[in-house]
């Protein structure tokens, strides 16, 4: 039984077309064409792409996709794409230790000004009481 990559050549070569000519035609790169001959999926394309790049070629030569398509397993499946872990944000301990310095700083402040400018003194005595008349 014939590979799908061995059906592909043999449709192009009994159609009398170059390689050139069916990248020219299809607009598919010529080493994705003949990793589609070889039965060698290029690693640098996806599976998604890959299956699109054999449809068109195949209806470009006049053969129906449909089977080549289910005969199509790649030999490794696609690895999944992992995913990128997200950057904790860090909040920086010198903006944490400014702010509780700023803070302390200010409170010192406002204690020194009240005692200083409001001094708590001893009330003023009382004024002597009149003597009654």
């Amino acid at each position: 039984m014939m590979s799908s990559g061995q059906k592909l050549r043999q449709a192009r070569l009994e159609r009398g077309l170059s390689m050139e000519q069916a990248q020219e035609d299809t607009k598919i790169r010529r080493r994705h064409l003949e990793a589609l001959e070889n039965d060698e999926p290029d690693p640098g394309v996806g599976r998604v792409y890959y299956r699109a790049f054999l449809r068109a070629y195949a209806t470009y030569l006049g053969l129906d996709p449909g089977p080549l398509l289910e005969e199509f397993a790649p030999v490794e499946p696609e690895p999944e794409p992992e995913e990128a872990p997200v950057p904790v944000r860090r909040r920086s301990n010198v903006t944490a230790l400014l702010l509780v310095v700023a803070l302390l700083a200010g409170g010192f402040l406002v204690f020194r000004w009240l005692t200083v400018v409001n001094p708590v003194a001893d009330p003023p005595p009382p004024p002597p009481a009149a003597d009654p008349p």
